[in-house]
């Protein structure tokens, strides 16, 4: 059993101006690591405008990058 909690999970509003495009920053603590990893991801959704809700942009979105590093 692998007891990974994620924390910390926030949108970084401040990297786009495009509304099909959002990017969120997730902190994961593995306790069998000494470090916690943040993971960096973009979401798009082509049918998103600004007045999108996250959760509806997250439910219709697709990954389109993912950048790992430690902390």
């Amino acid at each position: 059993m692998n007891n990974i909690r994620l924390s910390g999970g926030t949108e970084l509003a401040f990297l786009s101006n495009d509304p099909t495009i959002r990017r969120f920053k997730v902190v994961c603590k593995d306790p069998k690591f000494p470090n916690l990893m943040i993971y960096y991801f973009e979401l798009t959704d082509k049918k998103a405008d600004k007045n999108t809700p996250t959760e509806d942009f997250i439910r219709n979105a697709k990954l389109t990058h993912i950048f790992q590093r430690t902390e």
